[in-house]
């Protein structure tokens, strides 16, 4: 019987893989093991699939103070424009809110008055009652919609997103579950200063993400409490850290006439900023800083 054809070791190599034409990032290609390279970095890490403990998979960490400052800075000087325009119109909005509200109680104050005049005693107590409850729950809807909308707004500039200041409007959707969780975020937090100020503070770091979460991922008010929890554990003295500089800022600005303009919008850039690096996620100064060598990670 013939033997077989003795395999040739010199025999000529598999071609390899040609790369789809036109796609610098096809199977065999120089750019096929760049990480950015099929992402899209406005995906949430919801859309991404989340590792233990609530950060992003494949990203995340412990914060670094200063590291958030410097992205923050960046992102606020190339959207100043936009970003003093929105903080102008966030607080015309809410005062136009809060005079809607006060007039309101007025109404009902007035009649409530009419009618003690009329000797109607008992209705007018009720009437006016009834104006101030419609006064509170008007003025917490309004200003919660506001504030849910001013983060969703400064979460899209932190991240490089296209839609502008009108995001400020967008918060509809996230209302309930953020007007939720922030009456368990107050209460839980009086509580701890109840027992003593240390742990107040302490409760208000650990749930202080709950806001970025539920605008980030859709979390329900009791999720986004647990998860912030998660979130910060270790990056809890980081974020004190950063409170601090807030609070250092807008005492800084305090002194300085329509500087709430300025400060207001880096301080809440620098909350998003620091959420994002927690969880791992682009912000707007690694999409303008992403270099166009092959191979080189984003600075």
């Amino acid at each position: 019987a013939a033997r077989p054809a003795a395999a040739n070791p010199f025999g000529a190599a598999p071609a390899p893989t040609a790369p789809a034409a036109n796609n610098p990032f096809a199977a065999g290609s120089p750019m096929a093991s760049f990480p950015s390279a099929n992402m899209n970095p406005y995906t949430s890490p919801s859309a991404r699939g989340m590792a233990a403990g609530g950060q992003a998979a494949g990203g995340g960490g412990p914060l670094d103070v200063g590291d958030v400052m410097d992205r923050s800075w960046k992102i606020f000087t190339a959207n100043l424009g936009q970003l003093i325009l929105g903080m102008f119109l966030y607080i015309v909005v809410v005062m136009v809110a809060v005079f809607g509200s006060m007039l309101i109680m007025g109404i009902g104050g007035g009649i409530a008055g009419a009618l003690a005049d009329a000797g109607n005693d008992e209705i007018g107590v009720a009437v006016m009652v009834i104006s101030m409850v419609l006064f509170a729950v008007a003025l917490f809807a309004l200003t919660s919609w506001m504030v849910v909308g001013l983060f969703r707004w400064i979460l899209g500039v932190a991240r490089g997103e296209p839609g502008g200041v009108g995001l400020i409007f967008s918060g509809g959707p996230y209302l309930l579950p953020a007007m939720g969780a922030g009456l368990l975020f107050t209460l839980a937090t009086m509580l701890g200063y109840l027992a003593c100020i240390v742990p107040g503070l302490f409760v208000a770091l650990i749930f202080s993400q709950f806001l970025w979460l539920i605008l980030d991922r859709n979390a329900g008010p009791l999720d986004s409490l647990s998860q912030s929890m998660r979130l910060t554990e270790g990056n809890r003295m980081s974020l004190f850290l950063l409170g601090l500089i807030a609070m250092g800022i807008s005492l800084v600005g305090g002194f300085i006439p329509f500087s709430f303009l300025f400060t207001g919008p880096f301080i809440y850039l620098m909350m998003a900023v620091a959420y994002l690096r927690m969880t791992g996620q682009t912000t707007a100064d690694m999409l303008q800083n992403r270099p166009m060598a092959m191979g080189m990670p984003p600075q």
